[in-house]
């Protein structure tokens, strides 16, 4: 493992683990242009000894100040120009993988791709598209698509477009009206007609019933009160055999360090457990639960069915 500033918190105890080193190894990186691939791990473990230390924002902000720009993922993250944790600009150069072309910034847009967190969005796109191929099995006549917090429509003009054929009638919705519009310009040129609604999720007005109500950003930044008052809406939407698919940030994200720490993004984390237990006070104690997770175990996906 490489060293920064000469040290290394590779077999340091516990108690040495001090956040000024951790500071002094995210400063040396920030000289250095950014880490290489080898040095991810010890980044990673500087950034945790930050996050459970609870050092103060300003401290980090100040080190990492020259990279804090919005002409990379990590600093459009941290500054959010739109207002918004994880906006669709952000979610699209992720789902693209982008990387900057600065050779300046480039190894933390690297760095920024190589989480977890940014590798389960992309998992959360195949995660979709599986759920959108298994329901057009089960009704090759047609079914109906809620996405709700649909983002620039990037997943939905990807899989439509893989499948011209495909006979799903997709209602799009977004919260925010830039994303809409985007989305909106993106699907309407597809063989199949798309409809891309501007509406915040908590205020939905819309007549179902839709087979598949799919909310992948759902819980991510609310409280169990509005988690349940929100997914009790998108319920009410679905078809007898349909199922909503809300998604949550997992208690197990290893990204949970970089995000607090570098992004200041502070998510509603919660275990397979805890979503179940609000999927059962959306739909009642009865109701038919799953809770599933993408394959590094950042992300989790609350299916479920429809009463019928």
């Amino acid at each position: 493992m490489a060293d920064f500033e000469g040290v290394s918190l590779q077999g340091t105890p516990a108690g040495s683990r001090t956040s000024a080193l951790a500071l002094s190894i995210l400063a040396g990186c920030v000289r250095r242009g950014g880490p290489t691939s080898a040095e991810y791990p010890q980044l990673a473990a500087a950034l945790s000894v930050l996050c459970i230390d609870k050092v103060a924002p300003e401290q980090v902000s100040e080190v990492l100040g020259p990279t804090l720009t919005p002409d990379h993922l990590h600093g459009w993250a941290y500054l959010r120009p739109y207002g918004v944790i994880g906006d669709h600009a952000l979610l699209d150069r992720v789902l693209t993988r982008e990387v900057s072309s600065d050779p300046r910034v480039a190894a933390w847009d690297e760095f920024f791709q190589a989480q977890p967190a940014a590798q389960a969005v992309r998992n959360r796109r195949v995660y979709f598209h599986d759920l959108l191929h298994r329901l057009e099995a089960r009704k090759p006549l047609g079914a109906s698509v809620l996405v709700v917090g649909c983002g620039a429509g990037r997943e939905v003009h990807e899989y439509l477009t893989l499948h011209p054929q495909s006979r799903l009638l997709v209602t799009c919705v977004d919260g925010d009206a830039q994303a809409a519009a985007l989305a909106d310009a993106r699907l309407r040129g597809l063989r199949q007609p798309v409809t891309v609604l501007h509406q915040e999720p908590r205020a939905l007005r819309l007549r179902g019933p839709f087979d598949l109500v799919w909310a992948p950003a759902h819980g991510s930044c609310l409280d169990d009160r509005h988690w349940v008052a929100v997914a009790s809406r998108l319920y009410a939407l679905v078809a007898p055999e349909g199922e909503a698919v809300l998604g949550n940030v997992s208690a197990a994200n290893p990204s949970r360090p970089y995000l607090e720490v570098v992004t200041r993004w502070f998510l509603a984390y919660r275990t397979a457990d805890d979503v179940a237990a609000l999927a059962h006070a959306t739909a009642g104690p009865d109701a038919v639960v799953r809770v599933e997770r993408e394959p590094l175990g950042a992300y989790l996906f609350t299916r479920v069915a429809s009463r019928g």
